[in-house]
């Protein structure tokens, strides 16, 4: 049984949709999936058997204004608002219900081919959240206003969406905790698969010019995730290795580390930016990811 854990990386989608495209191509579907960010998106779409959808989606259909949505007000006004107490403070410089409704468009009432976990984090507790929706279920229902707010929380990239509410919280992009979901896959699992597959979106990219306070939101919080991404892929495959030469299990810090025999793929140069989700540009970046998964 095999699990495939899916990273974060926004407008790098394409690499990471090109991937399990081929390996899907190749016979490989997997029996557990995590994903994080627009790797949820992937995952989501992967869990309910809409690989060809995907694909079409993301290099022929999606612009960016199926995925941002302006705001309206102007800065100062708001800030000023919020001061005197008038107004609530600002929560994202774009407005993700159009992604939502994406989301639903595609999700809804389809039927999980295999387990599926959906990682957020709740703003005012920092607490790390894995959410699970069973191989089986029909995306329909009284629980799923739940599933898909998971799925668009863990897209809300902090400062540049809101936060989304529910279950009595704020939750968004679980990317501050685990960029690529290895960890958090290994201990919803609990040794049920017998092999771990990730993708990763992360390569180091070219400085940006910095026009505007979006600009600098984004390209800080990248940064700090590309970093804590590279350093999580490297812990895995340390331990990984560790556990492997001692006999398939090791014991750090009070913690035992099971050996998976694990595949981990990454981009060969820089991808597309994050915040564009111009089809065209995503295509590049599919076809990269077909290429390194095949």
């Amino acid at each position: 049984m095999k699990a495939l854990a899916i990273s974060g990386g926004g407008g790098k989608i394409g690499f990471a949709a090109g991937v399990v495209y081929a390996l899907d191509k190749k016979g490989i579907k997997p029996d557990y999936i995590s994903g994080i960010s627009s790797g949820s998106l992937v995952g989501i779409m992967t869990a309910t058997g809409q690989i060809e959808e995907m694909k079409r989606l993301l290099t022929e259909e999606v612009t960016n204004d199926h995925v941002f949505k302006k705001r309206t007000f102007r800065y100062g006004l708001r800030l000023l608002k919020h001061k005197i107490g008038v107004q609530s403070p600002i929560q994202g410089f774009y407005d993700n219900s159009p992604l939502k409704e994406l989301i639903h468009s595609y999700i809804h009432g389809k039927v999980m081919q295999c387990d599926y976990w959906a990682g957020i984090v709740e703003v005012n507790t920092n607490r790390f959240l894995n959410v699970h929706i069973p191989k089986g279920m029909v995306l329909a229902g009284r629980r799923y206003d739940n599933w898909l707010n998971s799925i668009l929380a863990s897209t809300a990239i902090p400062i540049i969406f809101p936060p989304v509410k529910m279950m009595g919280g704020l939750y968004v992009d679980a990317g501050l905790h685990h960029d690529t979901p290895f960890f958090p896959l290994k201990k919803a699992i609990q040794g049920k698969a017998d092999e771990i597959i990730a993708v990763s979106m992360h390569h180091p990219s070219p400085p940006i010019q910095v026009k505007n306070d979006i600009d600098m939101a984004a390209y800080t919080i990248q940064t700090l995730i590309s970093r804590a991404a590279e350093e999580e892929l490297k812990k895995f495959e340390m331990i990984n290795e560790i556990a492997k030469r001692e006999g398939g299990k090791t014991t750090i810090l009070g913690k035992t580390y099971y050996h998976y025999p694990s595949t981990i793929y990454r981009p060969s140069v820089p991808l597309n930016d994050s915040l564009d989700f111009d089809y065209r540009k995503i295509k590049k970046d599919f076809e990269l990811g077909t290429q390194t998964g095949k």
